[in-house]
């Protein structure tokens, strides 16, 4: 797993240095240079102690061992390569040795993975401008990078009309190196001073913290809604991100700070315990994101009324297909009718192509099922204000909800999110989940021998259990705290391994990057065969 976040690292280091050598209007216009101005802000930090003190720490023993997998090596590999790729735009069958650009790109990766390094983004009227990076190098890596670098910077901005001016600095131990744009006018090399103290004051230049944070994220969330159009009522101030280790396991820190106080009524929990059953492989709760909902333009569109506030989702052991979810409204029968008709109009033609059924309206049970599917039969049920539904009709539990998820949520008062499970057999369920689903709507499945998959079900073998909890911290502020094995859930690392796997990483996921997979047609039976050479009976299995 480690792997995981070594690979995070390095879209991490890549997404910042293609921001921080991209033009923007505003930039052109502003005058800014290497040191900041009064008006200059921190835009962004990062900070990884590298692997080599991760292997080196005695409190990350679980996630040393995942990372020493066959499977996580495997998919490093790979990873490194594709981002090699992509970032030089070589065709990978050119084979190693054909450019000098991945002579040098990959190396530099590596040093970025082993090494501590620290990096800030600055920038003027929430632009960014200009990227340094503090790294840990000894002498002959620091010459490596000094000799190859702009040049391969100038390979990689090829074309550009203002590609990236590099500028070095020394600060024992640490290297340092800072990014402009050429068209910005020519100053003095110094760093500023906030940046250089930081460097000197500490042999880990990280914000303060009591926690040991082995990576660790800080955002001002303003320009990366603006520049990539990320959606957020209200709109975000900044982001917080850190994981340590603990032994066995993985502790994850977080906070997103919001431009104006929240709208979040956490009302009493309304448990549906009479429906959640035993024994349980996980269970989620939320609640407060009604109005959120409600001010959603698809929700205003279909005028649905009132949204729900609550929501449980559970899955149960025995089979993957054991989830379930339930949520109550005042607005539950337009809401299920609504449903119906999205599920019916617009999914049904979708599944057409791969003829694994269909959603049908069994219309004196208020139940929308899809029939024909195998292995399971996804049902949504409304019974008077409760929806309620998951991959197989719901039943009546033997065994009702453990008394300690009620207690868990029940005395805290600020909670409006809580998500517990068994993240291993849960990887290996969402796993069938999501092949069955890619089959259904005719995307190419994982193959059993690609390395996300094969890293999956490494997974599956290793992992314990994960606890997620988001609380109202203040009015502008949700705090995010987690304790799992390798820092993600199960659900969570399906997305990564799709992200992992796609053939233009770091761009994409392999399930809509690949071709889409569809069933050929039936061949239609002659209905009048020719008598001199009768027509042979059609095959009924897909070609």
């Amino acid at each position: 797993m480690m792997r995981e976040v070594q690979s995070w690292s390095i879209c991490l280091v890549a997404g910042l240095l293609l921001l921080g050598c991209k033009p923007s209007t505003a930039d052109k216009n502003s005058g800014s240079s290497t040191t900041p101005r009064s008006n200059d802000l921190v835009l962004g930090q990062m900070h990884w102690i590298g692997k080599q003190q991760v292997w080196a720490a005695t409190n990350t023993w679980k996630l040393k061992q995942i990372w020493a997998q066959p499977e996580s090596l495997l998919l490093e590999t790979q990873i490194l390569a594709r981002l090699v790729t992509t970032l030089t735009s070589i065709p990978a069958t050119q084979g190693g040795g054909a450019s000098a650009a991945v002579a040098t790109l990959r190396p530099m990766l590596e040093d970025l993975l082993q090494t501590e390094s620290y990096w800030e983004l600055w920038g003027v009227s929430n632009k960014p401008t200009t990227l340094a990076l503090a790294i840990h190098l000894p002498a002959e890596r620091t010459a490596f990078w000094r000799l190859h670098l702009t040049n391969l910077l100038d390979s990689l901005s090829a074309g550009s009309a203002s590609p990236p001016r590099v500028q070095w600095d020394h600060l024992e131990p640490w290297t340092i190196l800072t990014l402009t744009r050429s068209d910005h006018p020519a100053s003095s090399p110094g760093l500023p001073a906030h940046f250089r103290n930081k460097l000197a004051s500490t042999t880990r230049p990280v914000t303060d913290s009591a926690t040991n944070y082995f990576l660790e994220l800080q955002l001002e969330a303003g320009w990366l809604q603006e520049r990539w159009g990320i959606p957020a009522l209200p709109p975000l101030e900044s982001l917080h991100f850190g994981m340590f280790g603990a032994g066995e396991t993985v502790k994850t820190r977080g906070a997103a700070t919001f431009a104006r106080p929240l709208e979040l009524p956490l009302e009493a929990w309304n448990i549906p315990s009479n429906s959640i059953g035993q024994p349980l492989l996980s269970f989620s709760a939320g609640r407060g994101f009604g109005p959120y909902l409600a001010a959603a333009s698809f929700w205003r569109q279909r005028r649905l009324g009132a949204a729900p506030n609550q929501i449980f989702f559970w899955s149960l052991d025995s089979a993957p297909w054991l989830h379930f979810f339930s949520t109550q409204s005042s607005n539950a029968e337009p809401q299920f009718l609504a449903l119906k008709d999205f599920l019916l109009e617009e999914v049904n033609p979708e599944l057409m192509s791969n003829r694994l059924g269909s959603f049908q309206w069994v219309t004196n049970a208020d139940q929308v099922t899809w029939r024909g599917v195998p292995f399971c039969n996804p049902t949504v049920t409304r019974s008077g204000a409760m929806l309620q539904g998951g991959f197989v009709a719901p039943t009546p539990p033997h065994r009702t909800l453990p008394v300690e998820f009620i207690q868990k949520l029940t005395t805290a008062t600020n909670l409006v999110y809580y998500d517990w499970e068994s993240s291993g057999p849960q990887v290996a369920n969402w796993l069938q989940i999501a092949q069955l689903m890619r089959l259904a709507f005719s995307r190419a499945q994982l193959a059993h021998t690609n390395a996300a998959a094969l890293w999956l079900q490494m997974l599956h073998t290793n992992l314990a259990f994960c606890a997620t909890s988001i609380s109202l911290e203040s009015p502008r502020t949700l705090a995010f705290a987690r304790s799992s094995t390798i820092g993600f859930s199960s659900t969570e690392l399906q997305v990564l391994a799709d992200w992992f796997d796609s053939p233009s990483f770091p761009r994409g996921l392999y399930t809509f990057v690949t071709p889409r997979k569809t069933l050929s047609r039936r061949p239609a039976r002659a209905s009048q065969p020719s008598p001199a050479r009768p027509q042979s009976r059609p095959s009924a299995s897909p070609k």
